[in-house]
């Protein structure tokens, strides 16, 4: 794990991950955490635009229709 310290004030920081690079997440839990599809969508439409990938606040998660 790394830590980035922000208190130098350069104001941001960008990390190019490239698709060949094993990237895994570990989660202490039983079960998998829920993904916000609509969440997932909007950084996809960020990563296709002009500025790339930014961190975006997450949108509320959309209700699955009732059975």
């Amino acid at each position: 794990m790394f830590e980035v310290d922000m208190r130098d004030g350069s104001g941001y920081r960008s990390f190019w991950i490239h698709s060949g690079v094993p990237l895994q997440f570990l989660f202490f839990a039983t079960q998998y955490p829920p993904i916000n599809r609509a969440w997932v969508e909007a950084m996809l439409t960020a990563a296709s635009g002009p500025h790339g990938l930014t961190l975006l606040p997450e949108p509320p998660a959309e209700q699955p229709p009732p059975a």
